[in-house]
């Protein structure tokens, strides 16, 4: 009678399903990284040294194998999502995507794909595709999520077409756009902050860049900005758009919470 199998601890149903799915949450983010910032260094593999102390411990063991082959499985989509380090720098299309809801495929009549939230009006796309767009597939891959998005442009190195599927008002048309080095930023002062979100609020400043557009604003670190030119409860990605698409010399008021009072400042480039 095998004595140690029959009082080995049991692990419940409920963790087992809890470290499944924090192993799949953590390589689930650590693709996404490389996947965003294709440039830099990979980060240390967070989930093998997980494994590890699992395995080391015999009460443990067998659910560290059947981890094991959760992890073998998402690294096979790991190697679709994620581009190999020699890939080339990653081109410009200038637009910006997010999920389609159930309640955004019923409006735009699509089954599938990423809806477009914002086109540089300097970037490639910015005479095809345009903000409540659908775009599909990416030479022909399908885009059901905003990760395959990423990792369909981690693959477009500067100069390089790509072919676009898009949906507008319900139909479907081919888009063709070269991709560029970069986003031309016109000329001016640089923003210069660092931001966080905070949802229904507006972004926390981080960071403020000495001789930037936000620091001759007097913006400091712990300020919360809660609107800009318009915009309520402005997020960073929002911020950065609206002071790009500003012209130079035009200046943007902005509402700033600081502890317990406000402020409104102006950014100028």
């Amino acid at each position: 009678m095998d004595l140690d199998g029959a009082h080995r601890p049991r692990v419940s149903r409920e963790t087992r399903l809890l470290l499944t799915t924090a192993l799949v949450a953590v390589t689930t983010l650590w693709a996404l990284a490389r996947v965003r910032f294709p440039d830099r260094p990979p980060p240390p593999d967070p989930v093998t040294p997980i494994l590890s102390q699992l395995a080391s411990r015999p009460a443990l063991d067998e659910l560290a194998g059947e981890l094991a082959g959760v992890r073998s499985r998402l690294d096979e989509v790991e190697r679709l999502l994620v581009p190999p380090a020699t890939a080339t720098p990653r081109g410009y299309l200038g637009i910006e995507v997010q999920q389609l809801t159930p309640m955004l495929a019923r409006a735009t009549r699509s089954a599938t794909g990423v809806v477009v939230t914002w086109v540089d009006p300097s970037g490639p796309a910015a005479a095809t595709v345009a903000a409540g767009d659908v775009v599909e597939a990416a030479d022909v891959e399908p885009l059901p999520t905003p990760l395959h998005w990423e990792a369909a442009l981690a693959r477009v190195g500067p100069g390089h077409p790509v072919t676009l599927r898009v949906r507008r008002d319900g139909n479907l048309h081919d888009v063709t756009l070269l991709a560029a080095s970069g986003r031309v930023q016109p000329q001016g002062a640089a923003l210069g902050l660092g931001l966080a979100a905070r949802p229904r609020v507006g972004s926390f400043v981080t960071r403020v860049t000495a001789g930037s557009a936000a620091a001759q604003a007097q913006i400091s670190p712990g300020d919360v900005v809660t609107r800009i030119a318009g915009v309520e409860a402005p997020s960073p990605a929002a911020i950065r758009r609206v002071f790009a698409d500003a012209p130079a010399g035009e200046p943007l008021v902005v509402v700033v919470a600081r502890g317990d009072t406000h402020r409104v400042t102006a950014l100028e480039k």
